[in-house]
């Protein structure tokens, strides 16, 4: 399947964003982005769903006219956690499953359901995010300067993006409603896609 370039460049155009605007949003070179909205590199499912974010459309879109099918693998996940409008995580072992987004994505996915209706974060109600949340008591590598799962050592869970804290095993998190200094942070996961 051909990138379709003039849908990314008119989806760009109606936010009246640049193809280099898109780079610098995404934290990537500008030639990477073309390479890829020309079809000569492939798009990553984390690219996709950056990229679905800016434009306002699903990620699942922006793969097709990429040039990506993408199938699911017939599971499903389970949503064993959901974020409230403090972005703090909360444990739910009973709750739905959702199909597996498919791509690259480990089969051991979990969901994380955002429910903020009514809240600053209302434009996040029902957003299914996806990581792989087994616990091991570390702090992946990945993690460090992504939107991750956090779990800090008093147990509170937070979707953050995790930075380094102001000594040697403390870390900062940046959620979506401010900073906590210098967590002591027991393990932090990637989110490694998110469906609105």
């Amino acid at each position: 399947m051909a990138v379709d370039t003039k849908w990314f460049r008119d989806r760009l155009a109606d936010q009246r964003m640049s193809q280099r605007g898109l780079a610098r949003q995404l934290g990537l070179d500008p030639a990477a982005v073309s390479l890829v909205l020309r079809g000569k590199r492939e798009m990553k499912i984390a690219e996709a769903a950056a990229i679905a974010r800016l434009i306002g459309v699903p990620a699942d879109e922006v793969m097709r006219h990429a040039g990506v099918q993408i199938t699911s693998k017939g599971e499903m996940v389970p949503v064993c956690a959901y974020m409230d409008a403090s972005a703090e995580v909360h444990t739910e072992p009973t709750g739905p499953t959702v199909p597996h987004p498919g791509g690259d994505l480990p089969e051991t996915l979990t969901a994380i359901q955002c429910r903020t209706a009514g809240t600053a974060l209302d434009h996040m109600d029902g957003w299914v995010m996806f990581a792989n949340i087994h616990m091991d008591g570390s702090v992946q590598a990945d993690a460090v300067g992504r939107l991750s799962v956090v779990r800090l050592r008093n147990g509170v869970m937070h979707v953050a993006k995790l930075s380094r804290g102001s000594r040697r095993g403390v870390w900062n998190l940046v959620s979506p409603l401010g900073t906590i200094k210098d967590a002591d942070v027991e393990w932090a996961k990637p989110i490694l896609l998110v469906t609105p």
